[in-house]
């Protein structure tokens, strides 16, 4: 049973930091360089949302996926391209990242970052924050029901890719 998760997001919204606080992804967390597939997860560089001619590998390696997130930074929310979720091939949860660095002066970012993701197609939003851990149970629960149980296999088994 395929039991990835692809992560989608503009480059510094901490896409591979997220997988590693879901446990998804283990070792140094360091700059994504090319599309990178495990039996667990699809990384994906932000150059490949963030320069449209890479959008059809996303839409390609898309159907390897059982869910996909798209990740944007609460503090400096970017649009995602108008129904992307539309075109991908896997059910889609939207994540906003990096909560723990809203403040006051912050007022309105959630909100547009909410809306950025709904103009995506995204209709289940997250709010977390993978370095402090906020919010991560409840994404991590909506993903176990999507999944099943895979942040308790063990890793280096074979599994469906």
């Amino acid at each position: 049973m395929n039991r990835r998760v692809m992560i989608i997001g503009s480059t510094g919204v901490g896409k591979t930091t997220l997988l590693d606080k879901l446990g998804l992804k283990r070792g140094k967390v360091r700059k994504t360089e090319s599309i990178d597939v495990d039996a667990f997860y699809i990384d994906t560089p932000g150059e490949f949302l963030d320069i449209p001619r890479f959008y059809n590998a996303l839409i390609v390696f898309s159907p390897k996926a059982r869910v996909i997130l798209l990740v944007i930074d609460a503090l400096n929310p970017k649009p995602f391209p108008s129904n992307l979720s539309k075109v991908l091939r896997a059910p889609v949860l939207g994540v906003i990242n990096k909560i723990d660095l809203l403040d006051r002066r912050s007022d309105g970012k959630l909100d547009l970052a909410r809306r950025l993701l709904k103009n995506a197609g995204v209709k289940e939003v997250y709010e977390v924050s993978a370095v402090e851990g906020t919010g991560m149970d409840k994404l991590k629960k909506r993903l176990e029901e999507l999944l099943g149980n895979v942040f308790d296999l063990e890793r280096g088994k074979d599994y469906e890719c």
